[in-house]
């Protein structure tokens, strides 16, 4: 038993906190209940969860309302067939050297397609359209070149 002082130590006033929590409590809320879950209730009935069929986006076919330029609808004979509609990359290149043979940006290519066919890219122009810009700009002559 320690004697009683008048001024408490701080290691006496430490010792003596249990007690006094015991006697006035505390603010905390009551433990919760930890280890296993429950799981299910006595009873219940056990099933396998509904499985819903997977949602997917559909293909969208490509507009085709757009109108060709009047040039292209006046005589559709001077139109060659098209070569192979599934592999156009060899235009789209070709396309491409020409571009820079002119010097041109993408960006005048770009208004150049806006202006003659309403479209943005090269991609999005049918295949009369992609040969008819191919053949348009090898007809040009090259910025270093004069035309006599």
């Amino acid at each position: 038993m320690q004697k009683s002082l008048p001024n408490l130590s701080p290691g006496r006033t430490a010792n003596a906190f249990a007690q006094v929590l015991v006697v006035i409590g505390t603010p905390a809320p009551a433990p919760k209940p930890r280890g296993q879950s429950p799981g299910w209730t006595p009873g219940q009935p056990h099933s396998r969860r509904i499985r819903y069929p997977t949602v997917r986006k559909r293909f969208r076919k490509p507009k085709t309302d757009k109108k060709k330029p009047e040039y292209l609808q006046a005589d559709e004979s001077m139109v060659p067939p098209p070569q192979n509609t599934s592999d156009r990359s060899e235009e789209i290149m070709k396309i491409g050297i020409e571009m820079k043979r002119l010097g041109w940006s993408t960006e005048q290519g770009r208004e150049y397609l806006k202006r003659t066919y309403g479209k943005r890219s090269r991609q999005e122009l049918d295949d009369a359209e992609l040969l008819d810009f191919l053949h348009y700009l090898e007809g040009q002559p090259s910025p270093l070149q004069t035309p006599f």
